[in-house]
Formats: C-alpha cells, sequence, structure tokens
C-alpha cells in the first residue's frame, strides 16, 4: 500500500508531494524489490524545481551505493538533466561508503 501512495503523490506533479515520494523511497525502499522501479521514477521527473532535483539526486546516491551497476547504467545513459546528474555524481562522491578509485572514476561522467 505504501508504494501505491508514493506512486500517486508522484502523479501530482506538485513539486513537494514529488519531493515527499522520493524520500519514501530513500528511507524505505532502496532494496531489490524497488530498485528497479526507483531508477525508472527518478529517471521520468522532469519537475525544474530545486528540491526536486535535489532529492533525485539524493537517492540516486544512495541506490548508488547499494546497486551500483545499476544506477551506473543510468548515469551513463544521460537520462537525467545535466544538473541533476551532476549533482548525483557530487553527493556519490561526498559519500564515505564509496571507495576512491570509483570516485574518480565518477569524475569522467559529469557533464
Amino acid at each position: 500500500q505504501g508504494f501505491i501512495y508514493i506512486n500517486e503523490l508522484l502523479a501530482t506533479n506538485e513539486p513537494w508531494n514529488v519531493r515527499f515520494a522520493l524520500i519514501l523511497l530513500l528511507s524505505h525502499y532502496i532494496n531489490d524489490d524497488y530498485i528497479d522501479n526507483i531508477i525508472d521514477i527518478c529517471k521520468n521527473i522532469h519537475i525544474d524545481h530545486y528540491y526536486v532535483k535535489m532529492a533525485i539526486a539524493w537517492v540516486l546516491s544512495m541506490c548508488f551505493v547499494k546497486y551500483q551497476d545499476k544506477t551506473l547504467i543510468l548515469l551513463k545513459s544521460n537520462k537525467l538533466d545535466k544538473w541533476t546528474h551532476n549533482k548525483n555524481i557530487q553527493k556519490i562522491r561526498e559519500s564515505l561508503q564509496v571507495d576512491k578509485k570509483t570516485k574518480e572514476m565518477l569524475i569522467a561522467l559529469k557533464q
């Protein structure tokens, strides 16, 4: 039921509802059952709002920590707007859970 509620929030396209939905995903759904859905959701949000974009970057950076291969495919696909893409890379590189070699590799993916 929680995921249905998240989809209802996302469908409103209201920035604060969408941000709240993203934070719910971040807090409760980054797992094997939902990772593909989360990546699809993030790449399909096209709301030009600072706090929505920041939430997407935050969610995807945490997805990267747990599901690096899946998240890397998204980063290489250029499906995010430039700002969100680069903020996501910044957030990943700030993580203490990502090794130095991976952080250096990510620099090449900046737009």
